[in-house]
């Protein structure tokens, strides 16, 4: 279901960066972040998952890994998960910037770049289950950064 902004405040405790997508720290991105559709992200299955970052995905939970490619639904105008089927469309395609579970706060919005400087071997592209590269290149005008 995600979490959507409230007006509370956090003292945060973790000193440093997390690993992000953009390679500079100036993406360009959309004004609030999107609007996530949980739906379309599947939960984690049989064991859990630690990404690069250290965050770790419990079974059964929910997260976008940084670099994980989001596109606008037609039919809702919320945003999906986009995948090898999904048709890629210029200015309705991002990329998530840092690793989002759907349990955090404001999950709901999470940063979305489209443009930028970011580092090509961060993006989730190209598996099986993945867009290609191409085809979000094509959709998403980033300058690649050297890895």
């Amino acid at each position: 279901m995600g979490n959507s902004i409230s007006g509370l405040r956090r003292n945060l405790e973790t000193w440093g960066r997390s690993i992000q997508l953009s390679a500079d720290g100036a993406p360009k991105a959309k004004a609030g972040g999107v609007t996530m559709d949980w739906t379309t992200v599947p939960a984690v299955a049989g064991s859990a998952i630690t990404y690069e970052d250290g965050v770790t995905v419990g079974v059964g939970q929910k997260a976008l890994r940084y670099g994980s490619v989001i596109y606008r639904i037609p039919a809702t105008g919320l945003y999906g998960l986009a995948d090898n089927a999904t048709a890629l469309v210029f200015g309705e395609t991002y990329l998530v910037n840092e690793t989002v579970l759907e349990e955090d706060r404001n999950s709901n919005h999470p940063a979305a770049i489209d443009g930028g400087r970011v580092f090509r071997d961060r993006i989730k592209a190209g598996g099986a289950t993945e867009p290609t590269l191409a085809a979000v290149h094509e959709a998403v005008p980033v300058v690649y950064a050297i890895n």
